[in-house]
């Protein structure tokens, strides 16, 4: 008991014994005037509301987001922007090695390997032949590829629910967040289809920012999902300046929105499993004859690209280890 109420003084600012335990107010609420130079001590927000106003109000509820695993700050950026680590993916592998805009069509064992169909740009069909096959296609676009691994693996891939997942990028000509609120980064939960909004978390004090209005899932990222890109903006501006007022629309100078839903080669932002102890997961976990799966999905960190590498290496070492033994 007294170690609980110790904690609680420290965390929770409360006061001692001979004081009833109240919480009265402290300086981490912030200053109505900041303390100064001289004989300005500052003046600390207040009253202090009641403790039903502030459950009330919400506050608090999304505090312990940040100490999420896998929300632990601060995270480094690459330089030039995400896609600064396919773009190493690619100087890494060889570009030559790729060809892009090939959708696969089907995947097959074969005697002595196996077989992949795909087609390329001008719809022209193409077959490959190779050893192995690793298939790092999202499950439900992969269970409508032609296979011959049987029904308990098109069950299987048909078993993930993807998730529908949109996001906008606003950029601004000022950074007015920086300049008049004095937000430096952060996630703001909001109780509108906008979910969560992020401030940048780099170039401080910059000319310019970019603002990631709506960051949702589910029904709020299908409602945006249906709009027209120009749509989307404008929904997710009006929803903003309820909030920011004005300046939300006024500095606004472009916008990019993203359904990852309604993405090609995607059809989802990621998936999730009714069950990861279930047969099916086991089951595409495992080689299908000299066919192999790999993605984010078929690991415990789903929609991150640690998922999609741990179970890429994953697969990897798997097939060195069975070639090497052969």
């Amino acid at each position: 008991k007294d170690r609980l109420i110790a904690f609680l003084q420290s965390f929770g600012a409360i006061q001692g014994k001979a004081d009833g335990y109240k919480y009265a107010g402290t300086d981490r609420r912030g200053y109505a005037v900041e303390p100064g130079a001289g004989a300005e001590k500052g003046t600390v927000l207040g009253p202090v509301p009641s403790l039903s106003d502030v459950l009330a109000s919400g506050v608090g509820q999304r505090f312990s987001f940040e100490l999420g695993y896998d929300q632990a700050m601060m995270m480094f950026q690459p330089v030039g922007g995400m896609d600064a680590i396919p773009k190493a993916l690619e100087r890494a592998v060889g570009a030559h090695k790729i060809t892009y805009e090939a959708a696969a069509t089907g995947f097959a064992n074969v005697p002595g390997g196996v077989e992949v169909s795909w087609k390329d740009k001008r719809g022209r069909e193409h077959v490959e032949r190779a050893d192995f096959c690793v298939v790092a296609t999202p499950p439900h676009i992969a269970a409508r590829l032609r296979h011959n691994l049987g029904d308990a693996v098109g069950n299987a891939l048909r078993t993930p629910v993807p998730v529908s997942v949109g996001k906008i990028g606003l950029e601004y000509r000022s950074r007015w967040w920086e300049l008049q609120d004095h937000m430096y980064g952060g996630v703001v939960p909001t109780d509108t289809d906008l979910s969560n909004m992020w401030f940048p978390s780099y170039g401080f004090q910059g000319r310019r920012g970019t603002v990631i209005g709506y960051y949702n899932v589910g029904p709020n990222a299908e409602v945006y999902g249906r709009l027209a890109p120009d749509d989307r903006t404008r929904r997710a501006v009006d929803q903003g300046v309820k909030i920011f007022g004005d300046r939300y629309r006024t500095e606004l100078d472009s916008a990019f929105s993203v359904a990852w839903h309604r993405t090609p080669g995607l059809e989802a932002g990621w998936v999730g499993w009714p069950n990861q102890d279930g047969p099916e997961y086991k089951l595409l976990n495992e080689p299908q004859g000299n066919v192999y799966f790999a993605g984010d999905w078929l690991s415990h960190v789903i929609a991150w690209q640690h998922g999609a590498f741990t179970s890429a290496r994953k697969v990897v070492t798997t097939l060195h280890q069975r070639v090497m033994a052969a």
